[in-house]
C-alpha cells in the first residue's frame, strides 16, 4: 500500500519545489521503515522511488542552471527596462559602452562552466561588472538574477578563466612599441603641466591593498607598519593619455624602491629608450624615464624628487630651483594617485578590505580586471580625469584591445 501511494506521490511531487521534491524522499523512506517495521524489501522498494525523485529533481536543478524559480528574474526583461543612467550607476557604463565592451573583448555567446551549464555571455559580463562595481555579495546577485550563490562563483569563475590572461597582459608594462610611439607626446605634456623641460613620460608609484589576516604564517611577510595591516602591494605606472599599467601582487611588507627591483621595469624601460630612438630618429638623445616619490632613488630610467637635506651647502638659487622642481612635478605626479583612486571609487569590491581573504576569495584577480575595465572606460570615454589634465587623448578601444 505505501508502495503505491509513494508513486502516486512521486507524480504529484511535480508540483512542488525542487528542494521539497528530495525532502519528500527522505520522508517516505522514514515513513517505510516505521510501517513495514524495517523489512529490507518494502524498504528496497520505497528506497527506487526515493531515488528517482532525487534523480529527477537533479536533473531538473541542473536543467535550469541552479536557478530558484521564486527569485527568477529574465535577463532579457531585466536588460530592456535600464536605461542608460542604470546601468552606469550599478555597473559603471552606459548601456551603450556596456555593448561597446562586449563586442571589444569578444565575449563569447554563451560561457560554459565546469558543472556543464551554459550561461549566455553578455549576462555572465553583467554579473561580473555587479560583482565588481557595486561589491555586492553573492547573496545579493541571487535576489536579482535567481541564480544560486555557488552558481553565481561559477560565473564569475568561468569568465575570468575566459578573460583574465587578456587583462593581464594588458595592464603589464610590456608594450614597447605602443609606448615609444606616445613617448615624446607624453613628455611634452608633462612639460607643459610641470613648467620644466623633463624627460619624464610617467609616473611611477606603489598602493597597498589590504586583506584579512591569513594564516599558514603568510602573515609574517604581508603584514605591513605602514597601515599597521595585513596587505599586498601592486606596482603601477600611469601615462599622460589616462591609461595605467600594473605589476604584482607582492608581498606588502616590500619597499617600493625593492619592489620595482623585484619587476622587470627596468628591463622594458631600457627596451622602451632603445624602440623610441628607432621610430624617433630626429630627436636629441636623452634617457626617457619614470617619476617616483620620494620613496624611490634616482638611478638609471627612474627619477625621483631632489633631497632637500643634500642641498644644504648649495645656493639659494639652486635651493629654489630644487624647490620648484619638485612642487612641479608634485603636481603632476598626483594623477597616478588619482588612477588608483579611480579604481577603488569605480569598483568598490576591491576597496572592500575584510572580503579579501588571501587563500580563499580572488581578490587579487579583482584588482587586476578592474584596472582593465577602467583602461577600457578611458578608451571608450576618449579620456578620463589624467587624461583631461594633460590634454592627451587615449587610444581607441579596438587599437588598446590590440596590443
Amino acid at each position: 500500500m505505501l508502495i503505491h501511494t509513494s508513486v502516486a506521490l512521486m507524480h504529484v511531487s511535480c508540483l512542488l519545489p525542487l528542494h521539497l521534491q528530495a525532502q519528500l524522499a527522505c520522508v517516505l523512506l522514514a515513513a517505510a521503515a516505521i510501517v513495514f517495521d524495517f523489512d529490507p524489501n518494502a524498504l528496497a522498494a520505497v528506497a527506487i522511488v526515493a531515488v528517482q525523485l532525487v534523480r529527477r529533481a537533479r536533473r531538473a536543478r541542473r536543467a535550469r542552471g541552479n536557478l530558484n524559480p521564486r527569485l527568477a528574474v529574465d535577463f532579457n526583461t531585466w536588460w530592456a527596462a535600464q536605461t542608460e543612467d542604470t546601468c552606469e550607476t550599478c555597473l559603471r557604463f552606459t548601456k551603450t559602452e556596456l555593448l561597446m565592451l562586449h563586442q571589444g573583448l569578444r565575449v563569447p555567446p554563451v560561457i560554459r562552466l565546469d558543472n556543464k551549464t551554459c550561461v549566455p555571455g553578455l549576462k555572465a559580463l553583467v554579473i561580473v561588472l555587479l560583482h565588481l562595481a557595486t561589491a555586492a555579495n553573492q547573496r545579493d546577485i541571487t535576489h536579482a538574477f535567481g541564480y544560486s550563490q555557488s552558481m553565481i562563483s561559477r560565473i564569475i569563475t568561468a569568465f575570468y578563466r575566459h578573460h583574465l590572461p587578456q587583462a593581464k597582459r594588458l595592464t603589464l608594462f610590456q608594450h614597447t612599441n605602443f609606448i615609444a610611439s606616445r613617448v615624446p607626446m607624453y613628455v611634452a605634456a608633462i612639460s607643459r603641466v610641470t613648467g620644466y623641460s623633463t624627460n619624464t613620460f610617467g609616473f611611477l608609484d606603489g598602493t597597498l591593498r589590504a586583506c584579512a589576516n591569513p594564516t599558514n604564517g603568510a602573515h609574517l611577510r604581508l603584514y605591513t607598519g605602514f597601515i599597521k595591516r595585513c596587505a599586498i602591494k601592486f606596482m603601477g605606472a600611469n601615462t599622460p593619455d589616462g591609461l595605467l599599467w600594473l605589476d604584482g601582487p607582492y608581498a606588502g611588507s616590500a619597499h617600493d624602491w625593492n619592489v620595482y627591483g623585484q619587476t622587470p621595469w627596468h628591463g622594458e624601460l631600457a627596451n622602451i629608450n632603445a624602440a623610441v630612438r628607432v621610430l624617433h630618429p630626429n630627436l636629441a638623445p636623452a634617457l626617457y624615464n619614470l617619476y617616483g616619490d620620494a620613496a624611490f632613488k634616482a638611478q638609471g630610467y627612474i627619477c625621483a624628487p631632489f633631497d632637500m637635506r643634500q642641498l644644504q651647502g648649495a645656493s639659494r638659487a639652486q635651493i629654489s630651483s630644487a624647490m620648484r622642481f619638485n612642487a612641479g612635478m608634485r603636481r603632476a605626479r598626483v594623477t597616478v594617485e588619482w588612477q588608483f583612486g579611480q579604481i577603488v571609487n569605480s569598483f568598490q569590491q576591491v576597496g572592500f578590505d575584510y572580503n579579501n581573504r588571501y587563500f580563499q576569495t580572488k581578490f587579487m584577480s579583482d584588482y587586476v580586471f578592474a584596472a582593465y575595465l577602467l583602461n577600457c572606460r578611458t578608451c571608450i570615454r576618449g579620456g578620463n580625469i589624467t587624461s583631461a589634465y594633460f590634454g592627451v587623448a587615449p587610444p581607441s578601444l579596438a587599437t588598446y584591445l590590440a596590443l
